[in-house]
């Protein structure tokens, strides 16, 4: 079948047309495609809310309201528990993929062994 097409001009010119009009189209679209292909994916986004929580600019405005024969209840300050500084200004924890592989010719994504391992630079631990 091959032989038919070397020998034949008229054929090998067909179908040198037929892949440059499929390069062409294919350019073009790469070049000038700026619709997207589905409709984008709104996550949710979390935004800080700006407010004072300190517990004294509460209690300054509660002490203002209450009268001679009211009595104040009293609400349980909010106890900040301090957290460990992370070692060498590290991140506070990375996650890291190993993979072990026993073969000079690593060509195809195979491994031998896949490990995933969590580091805590607070606590100074290894989480496997």
């Amino acid at each position: 079948m091959l032989d038919s097409i070397r020998n034949s001009p008229f054929k090998i010119g067909i179908i040198l047309i037929i892949l440059a009009v499929l390069n062409v189209v294919g350019w073009y679209l790469y070049l000038t495609w700026e619709e997207p292909l589905a409709e984008s994916i709104n996550l949710p986004i979390s935004t800080p809310i700006a407010e004072d929580l300190s517990p004294t600019a509460d209690l300054t405005e509660e002490a203002s309201e209450i009268g001679e024969g009211d009595s104040a209840t009293v609400t349980p300050e909010i106890v900040i528990t301090p957290t460990n500084a992370p070692v060498c200004g590290a991140p506070p924890t990375l996650t890291v993929l190993i993979s072990g592989v026993a073969s000079e010719g690593y060509f195809f994504g195979l491994a031998d062994s896949v490990r995933v391992a969590r580091v805590d630079f607070q606590k100074k631990q290894w989480l496997t």
